[in-house]
C-alpha cells in the first residue's frame, strides 16, 4: 500500500457490512496500521498527524509523532489478542477496521494521547 492510503477517509466505510476478527501476533506498520497473518488493517476513525509533527516522549525528548504512534500501538497490542470489526473494502481501498486490545479502543487511545486525530 502506498502512503496515500493513510489519507483515505475511513469514516465513509463505517456504514458498510463488517465481520468480527481476532488478530494474534499483531505487528505495526506506518503508525496507524496493524499487520496480522499477512493482512494489513488501517484503523477506522483516525488520521495520522502531519508528517513533520513532533511529540514528546515521557523523558521529554521530542521525536516524530509517527514514531510515537507506532510505539504506542506496539505497547497496546504486544502479547494481546486484538479484536476488530473489519469493514468490507472495495477494490483499490485499504482494509479498514475498528480494533480493541483487551477493552481499549486503539484509535481512541491514540487520539487521547495526541498521536492521531479523529477523521
Amino acid at each position: 500500500m502506498c502512503s496515500s492510503d493513510l489519507r483515505f477517509n475511513t469514516r465513509m466505510v463505517e456504514s458498510r457490512p463488517w465481520r468480527a476478527q481476532t488478530l494474534r501476533n499483531v505487528g505495526v506498520a506506518e503508525g496507524l496500521r496493524l499487520i496480522s497473518g499477512g493482512a494489513m488493517l488501517t484503523l477506522a476513525g483516525v488520521e495520522p498527524l502531519s508528517g513533520d509533527a513532533q511529540c514528546k516522549r515521557l523523558d521529554g525528548v521530542m521525536e516524530p509523532c509517527a514514531v510515537r504512534a507506532a510505539s504506542r500501538l506496539e505497547v497496546l497490542t504486544r502479547g494481546r489478542a486484538v479484536t476488530c470489526q473489519v469493514f468490507d473494502a472495495q477494490q483499490g481501498e485499504p482494509t479498514v477496521a475498528k480494533c480493541k486490545a483487551d477493552k481499549i479502543d486503539i484509535a481512541e487511545d491514540l487520539v487521547k494521547h495526541g498521536l492521531a486525530r479523529r477523521a
